[in-house]
């Protein structure tokens, strides 16, 4: 159990907290941007690949295990964005550093993370490995936790590249 001790210029009050009431090993995998959190929205130019006239620019990947069985540790992590559809890649990353936890357009990757190919080669592909998608499809992108014992933990992100909207609403 831990104790915190709060005080804002009023008595003060502890609060107790049970530590792994749910003790799920769990991977916490996030967009970090503002478009990704509305309904429908579109894949905004930025990040959209350069062959359709975007900037290719990595988006904010925030990523964290929770709840990790004493002498349980992560060996590496892996991230893969792919067309559903298709199955085509367009962001592939193996062996990311255990103490690596973001990446974005203004970042790099630790030592040791192996960029896999995408759909459209090297030359479509950004520093950090992202190739920014060009067609209207749904997508996703998959974060893997290695353990250094048991099973991979696994989080799924998905999203809609949209060809054009009505209304404010994405017409693919």
């Amino acid at each position: 159990m831990n104790n915190w001790i709060v005080t804002n210029g009023y008595p003060s009050l502890t609060i107790t907290s049970v530590r792994n009431i749910c003790a799920t090993p769990t991977l916490s995998f996030i967009i970090n941007e503002g478009w990704w959190q509305v309904w429908n929205s579109n894949i905004p130019n930025q990040y959209r690949g350069t062959s359709c006239g975007g900037q290719n620019q990595t988006p904010y990947f925030q990523w964290q295990t929770f709840n990790l069985p004493i002498g349980v540790s992560v060996t590496s992590y892996e991230i893969l964005c792919i067309n559903t559809s298709t199955s085509d890649v367009y962001f592939d990353v193996t062996n990311i550093s255990p103490l690596q936890g973001n990446i974005n357009n203004n970042s790099s990757w630790l030592p040791g993370a192996f960029i896999g190919s995408t759909v459209g080669g090297s030359s479509l592909q950004n520093s950090n490995g992202w190739q920014g998608p060009c067609s209207g499809v749904n997508y996703s992108v998959t974060m893997t936790a290695n353990l250094s014992s048991g099973p991979a933990l696994t989080n799924t992100i998905y999203f809609i590249y949209c060809t054009s909207t009505l209304n404010g609403i994405c017409v693919i």
